[in-house]
C-alpha cells in the first residue's frame, strides 16, 4: 500500500505544474484537444482527457482544427540553436536526456486551420514555420505533430524559457 500512494503522490507532483495558471505548461494543459492522442511512444493510438494524456511521454498538444503551439523537432543535439541563430526564444525546450534531440514549443495566437478557415493566415503561420525550420536545422517533416514530447513528462528534460 505505501508503494502505491508513493506512486499516486509522484505523479501528483508531477502533473500539478500543469495547473499553475500563467504558465506555459498551463497553456499546453488548456489548449490540447479535450481527447488528444497520447501514448508511450510516437505512434500515440490511444485518446484520453487531456489529464490523464499528461502523464504519458508523447500526446497531441494542438487541435485538429486549430494550432496554439509551433513544435519544432530537432534531430541533433545543439537544443540551443535557437540562440545561435539569434531566434526568439521558444517557450518550451523538451529534450530527451539520452540523445539530446528535442522539441522546441513556441506558443502562437491561435489559428483556426479547419476547411472554413481562412486561407492568409494558414499561409501566413506555414512560411513562418518553414524559414524557422530551417534555421533551426529541425525535422521539415514534423510539422508541429500530430504528437509531440509532452513537456514536464519524466523521460524528457523540460525547461520553461518564457509564458509569453
Amino acid at each position: 500500500m505505501a508503494r502505491q500512494s508513493n506512486i499516486l503522490v509522484k505523479e501528483h507532483q508531477e502533473t500539478e505544474q500543469f495547473f499553475n495558471s500563467g504558465t506555459a505548461l498551463n497553456r499546453v494543459l488548456l489548449e490540447a484537444p479535450f481527447y488528444p492522442r497520447c501514448s508511450d511512444n510516437k505512434t500515440a493510438t490511444l485518446t484520453r482527457p487531456r489529464q490523464y494524456a499528461i502523464r504519458v511521454p508523447y500526446m497531441q498538444v494542438n487541435r485538429t482544427d486549430m494550432k496554439s503551439w509551433l513544435v519544432f523537432d530537432l534531430d541533433h543535439s545543439n537544443s540551443l540553436v535557437w540562440d545561435d541563430e539569434s531566434l526568439p526564444a521558444p517557450n518550451l525546450l523538451v529534450r530527451n536526456r539520452h540523445s539530446g534531440h528535442s522539441h522546441l514549443y513556441y506558443a502562437i495566437s491561435s489559428v483556426c486551420t479547419s476547411e472554413n478557415a481562412r486561407s492568409k493566415p494558414i499561409a501566413f503561420m506555414n512560411s513562418i514555420y518553414k524559414a524557422v525550420c530551417l534555421r533551426l536545422k529541425a525535422d521539415s517533416n514534423y510539422s508541429s505533430g500530430p504528437v509531440a514530447k509532452t513537456p514536464g513528462h519524466p523521460w524528457w528534460s523540460t525547461t520553461e524559457l518564457h509564458n509569453n
